[in-house]
């Protein structure tokens, strides 16, 4: 059995090795029998590291061992002066030494060995022999035996070898035999099972060795992240590696202490690992993470951390594997550094480096085995660092910000007493061979590819000719990027082929602003945007084994695969005239949203300069001339290639060339909103490890281009769904698209547009046709009669028609008719700005709630009481949390300047009731807050509901609005709502659908009443109980 002291952070002191009779005990959990200097025998006991005082009153008070071991229960239980003055009691001290187990702090360990050379005195055993069958460490570190007797001046280093003290130990011992005079082991000793998982491993011969793991792979979307699924998966191979490979590797002591940083990510990767080699884990805040402010760390992390329960720590690490006992030898103090660190900062550095040094130096003297040190990247940097101080600072190419990829391994071998060596550094030999393919290579990936010649000129047939016409009527600006070339032209057009909105504006990031300017997109020409989703077909799989990586680490990202917003930022780029030189190219870093970059030449030649070292973003030009690394990489005419310009410097050299022959260029990024792309640069800071994952799939994507058959198969289905669907209506489009806009873009995007005058009118209504193939009916201002509009609702006609009149008093007539409004934008060549089209609705089947018939759900009822429901009393709140929930999907600037206009006010329409009015209703919560909120209209005695919303994170907030909004219309003396279009949860709420002539027999009956309106504000409760005796009555005939 072999033997092993339970150190912890204090040396060992020098008299405590010289001194035979205080023995060094296995912490194995067990009883052993040790043969002592005068041939007695005692029964001993074992002990774990990471024993606790609960334990060991178990351990002792079992009647196993209570009478042999006399200090261990008194100790363990005190601390400071109390176990000072308990050791000098001369009457606790025995006249004859027996095993006393140690398991505490250095302090109790000195002062045990000086109570007990006190009674001894200076007598001289004889060397010690080990019981048969079992072997005894040698205090030599050269030494590899177990048990020394070196406390008489002139006596052996062991007894196996006959070495004098001083001179160099034989190879050949192996180990020493008991004589056989020595009693066996007591057959009543019965091993205790106190945690065996985590009994300390044998201290063998060996070299010493300092092992740094960094944790598995994590989100970056706060200061103390967990593992995400990747790290998890990592970690179990790593345990598996130690288990397998580190335990017991042949030529090197094994490892006997982990000590691991306190961030959450850590302790996780830690557990595993600890549990497999049975060593118990402590934590020590000298190796934290690099506190960067203005970094990697916006506040200090370390109070946060500190507030965290003795429970959590073993919810992140696993039950019984956190060595509680153990005191913190470095406690670090926040900021290590402000700002971004750059290789071979020797200031920089400095304080981070002390800090690393003075946790590792209390690490080594914790044991005299191996340290297995788990923490974060730049650990390992400062851990070299700290041991190999002379030789790492010349290794500038690993110093942080050079991170090594999640659960890399750094090993540093102890060649002499005094000097180590780094034999690896961020290895990662754990990793399986498909582990190995996520190791991202040198430089950043840019992969090639060419176009078919029929697909370019296909695609650069869709672009304007005319370089005034594309300013004037496609959107293009003029840019100066070379304002020393003023003989060189370049202008930009700025498109969008996001999937399912290939009709509509939306807004996005500007490229040449992205952190300031929002930019209203119009859609990209049919044939691009065919050729956009073309490609994402053609490398779905490349493409989605790129969005698993991302995972839960890039919001936006994520966001943008889920929803088809990938390549879908299209930036179109025109260059003549005089050439670009190497020495005027504008050098630059793509902003984040270029992660997936795709370029394409569809005319003329043009060279990619590029600075490609693998540099995470966001990377800061440096400034360098232009010859510093600089890769020229020619592009010919349909030359395609896909790279991540985000990552690395790079400019475009140009050749002179005349108008007519023109260097075309397409760029198709992420779209993402600039509030987005402001999010994803914060991220950015600290997402190394999906950057890196990314850069590895990338380097392996194999890219296949549509062919033209495949781009114009995709174009048929797009203008296919124009006609069929040109407003999407019923589509399921993502929600809180644009949950970041705010009052004044609203107000000031909507203050940007007049209505068209009758002439006008007119005249857009015959481009729009020829724009869109629409053969809706059309209602101008002549037709505002109620007989023309009847028409509409005959069930011979379409669904759908259209006007270009956004007056009130025509939405009034409408309305009043049983007509749904809704809005779009239509995009025609040859107009500067998209059209506002009103599109009137005229579905077949229509959603009705009887509000003596609605369905209160229990969580409803539960909840209603929270809240106080008002009328009109926040409309403008209202129209803007509908525009943030369901993005412009069909509520444009037209229909919301519509809207404000009727606000407020009572319309009169042709019949003889109170005329039509628009209302908001508001949900308000206990803190004033608004959380839901809805916009309708009353015609006469029947509402009619146009929109609503409710607050991203306010669970179950949208129903209790809807209900308590039904039973304040009960209240009014409204009968039934008008929900339009049926959808499941109306249907929850008991609404039922009738057929349009059913509906339009509903509201003729019922639109002349004239109900009492006024600008209540009532309590949840309240309008329940309301509610409730309404629903008693049943509902009405």
């Amino acid at each position: 059995m072999w033997l092993k002291p339970c150190w912890y952070n204090r040396p060992r002191p020098r008299h405590f090795r010289e001194h035979p009779s205080v023995l060094r005990v296995l912490p194995l959990m067990s009883l052993v029998d040790i043969l002592m200097p005068d041939g007695s025998k005692y029964l001993g006991a074992a002990v774990p590291e990471g024993c606790t005082v609960s334990q060991w009153k178990t351990l002792l008070e079992g009647g196993k061992v209570c009478d042999k071991v006399l200090y261990a229960k008194r100790l363990v239980c005190h601390t400071g002066d109390e176990n000072q003055h308990l050791l000098e009691e001369s009457d606790k001290v025995p006249t004859q030494p027996s095993l006393v187990a140690v398991s505490g702090p250095g302090n109790i360990v000195q002062m045990l060995d000086l109570a007990m050379r006190k009674r001894l005195g200076p007598a001289i055993p004889p060397p010690i022999e080990a019981a048969e069958g079992r072997a005894f460490a040698c205090a030599s570190r050269s030494c590899k035996l177990m048990v020394h007797s070196d406390f008489a001046k002139g006596g052996y280093c062991c007894s196996l070898c006959q070495k004098k003290r001083g001179r160099e130990h034989s190879p050949s011992c192996e180990g020493v035999t008991a004589p056989k005079h020595a009693p066996k082991a007591s057959p009543e000793a019965v091993p205790l099972q106190l945690a065996p998982a985590l009994a300390t491993p044998i201290v063998s011969g060996g070299k010493r060795r300092v092992l740094v793991l960094r944790h598995g792979s994590r989100p970056d979307d706060c200061a103390d992240p967990l593992l995400d699924s990747l790290g998890e998966r990592q970690v179990v191979a790593v345990a598996q590696y130690f288990k397998h490979q580190v335990k017991g590797q042949p030529g090197f002591a094994p490892i006997t202490a982990i000590f691991c940083s306190p961030f959450a990510r850590a302790l996780q990767t830690a557990g595993p690992v600890a549990r497999v080699l049975g060593v118990p884990v402590r934590v020590e805040w000298g190796f934290s993470e690099l506190l960067a402010h203005n970094w990697l760390h916006e506040e200090d992390p370390l109070p946060c951390l500190r507030s965290r329960t003795r429970e959590r720590l073993e919810k992140l690490a696993g039950q019984d594997t956190i060595d509680h006992e153990y005191r913190t030898a470095v406690e670090p103090v926040y900021p290590d550094v402000v700002g971004r660190l750059s290789p071979g900062d020797v200031r920089g550095r400095r304080k981070a480096t002390s800090r690393h040094k003075a946790a590792v130096k209390v690490a080594l003297a914790a044991t005299e085995g191996s340290v297995l040190i788990v923490a974060h990247g730049s650990t390992h940097d400062f851990v070299a660092a700290a041991l190999c101080p002379a030789a790492w600072e010349h290794f500038t190419c690993k110093h942080t910000p050079y991170c090594v990829p999640n659960c890399g391994i750094t090993e540093v071998v102890e060649d002499t007493e005094c000097m180590w060596r780094v034999t690896a550094f961020g290895a990662k030999p754990w990793a399986s061979q498909e582990e190995d393919r996520r190791i991202p290579p040198e430089k950043v990936p840019l992969v090639k590819g060419t176009l078919p010649e029929d697909l370019r000129l296909f695609l650069l047939s869709a672009l304007p000719d005319d370089m005034d016409a594309a300013v004037k009527d496609y959107g293009f600006e003029r840019c100066v990027d070379h304002p020393q070339l003023p003989r060189h032209h370049y202008i930009e057009g700025y498109f969008h082929a996001c999937q399912g909105r290939s009709m509509r504006s939306v807004y996005s990031a500007h490229p040449r602003e992205p952190f300031r300017d929002r930019l209203q997109r119009r859609p990209a020409p049919l044939a691009l945007a065919a050729f956009c989703e073309a490609f994402r077909r053609r490398n779905v799989k490349e493409l989605k084994q790129i969005a698993a990586a991302v995972g839960d680490s890039l919001p936006p990202v994520k966001a943008a695969f889920e929803h088809g917003a990938h390549f879908a930022d299209i930036s179109v780029q025109f260059n003549w005239g005089s050439a670009v030189p190497p020495e005027h190219a504008a050098w630059h870093t793509d902003a984040p949203y270029s992660l997936l970059h795709l370029a394409l030449g569809l005319q003329g030649e043009r060279t990619l300069l590029a600075r490609r070292r693998l540099r995470p973003p966001p990377v800061a030009s440096a400034g360098q001339e232009a010859g510093a690394g600089v890769e020229a990489m020619h592009q010919s005419q349909g030359a395609v290639y896909l790279s991540s310009p985000c990552c690395f410097e790079h400019a475009v050299e140009y050749p002179e060339a005349l108008q007519d022959r023109k260097v075309v260029s397409m760029q198709c990024r992420f779209f993402l909103a600039p509030e987005e792309l402001m999010a994803m640069t914060q991220m950015f800071r600290t997402c190394s490890s999906v950057f890196y994952s990314v850069m590895s799939h990338l380097a392996r994507f194999t890219l296949r281009l549509p062919s033209l058959e495949q781009v114009q198969a995709v174009l048929v289905e797009m203008r296919a769904e124009q006609i069929a669907r040109p407003l999407l209506l019923d589509e399921a489009l993502p929600r809180y698209v644009c949950g970041t806009m705010r009052h004044r873009d609203m107000r000031s995007c909507d203050e940007d547009w007049d209505k068209p005058g009758t002439t006008a009118q007119q005249r857009l209504a015959e481009a729009i046709r020829e724009a869109t193939s629409w053969d809706w009916p059309f209602l101008d201002g002549a037709g505002r009669d109620g007989d023309g509009i009847t028409r509409l609702l005959l069930p011979s006609s379409p669904e759908y028609g259209w006007s270009l009149d956004f007056s009130s008093h025509f939405a009034s007539e409408l309305l009043y008719q049983g007509v749904l409004l809704r809005s779009t934008e239509v995009h025609k060549h040859g107009l500067r700005y998209p059209v506002q089209v009103l599109v009137l609705c005229c579905p077949k089947r229509r959603s009705v709630l009887d509000l003596r018939a609605v369905h209160v759900s229990r969580q409803a009822r539960r909840r209603a009481g929270r809240y106080v429901v008002t009328m009109d009393a926040a409309f403008e709140e209202v129209l803007l949390g509908c525009v943030r929930m369901h993005g412009e999907a069909w509520l444009f600037r037209g229909l919301r300047s519509l809207l404000r206009s009727m606000f407020g006010r009572t319309l009169p329409c042709s019949g003889a009731g109170r005329g039509v009015s628009l209302h908001s209703f508001e949900l308000w919560d206990a803190d004033g807050q608004l959380v839901a909120g809805e916009l309708g209209c009353a015609v006469g005695g029947v509402y009619r509901s146009i929109t609503g919303f409710r607050q991203q994170h306010s669970q179950g907030a949208g129903e209790v609005q809807l209900v308590l909004a039904a039973a304040l219309l009960h209240k009014l003396g409204f009968d039934w709502i008008d929900l339009g279009v049926d959808e499941p949860y109306k249907t929850h709420l008991g609404s039922r659908v009738v057929s349009q002539a059913e509906y339009l027999r509903l509201l003729r009956g019922d639109r002349d009443k004239r109900p009492s309106l006024g600008h209540p504000r009532i309590g949840g409760a309240e309008l329940l109980c309301h509610l409730q005796g309404a629903l008693l009555d049943g509902p009405g005939g």
